[in-house]
């Protein structure tokens, strides 16, 4: 990317990722996880904190992070009633 970027350039990234250590997940969590990987099609989630040992590796410095996991829940309750009805229809 440094390649690419025009002096003085920033790169936004905007991307999901593990909160914390996958080994600090329980069961559930963790089914969760495996779960969500196989649907979007991942191999893994990062950490985050990974994340931000490759990039600054890399060259980079952060400027802003924010977390915005919570504005998904209203997406993420809207799947969990629409698997409800699909799941409990009759013809399972």
């Amino acid at each position: 990317m440094h390649r690419v970027l025009l002096s003085g350039g920033v790169f936004i990234i905007f991307d999901g990722y593990l909160r914390c250590e996958k080994t600090s997940l329980n069961s559930t969590e963790r089914l969760a996880e495996d779960l969500t990987e196989k649907g979007l099609a991942l191999s893994n989630f990062e950490e985050y904190s990974v994340f931000l040992e490759k990039t600054e590796k890399s060259g980079f410095e952060l400027l802003y992070s924010e977390d915005v996991s919570l504005f998904t829940m209203p997406t993420l309750k809207k799947f969990e009633y629409l698997a409800g009805r699909f799941f409990n229809h009759p013809w399972f």
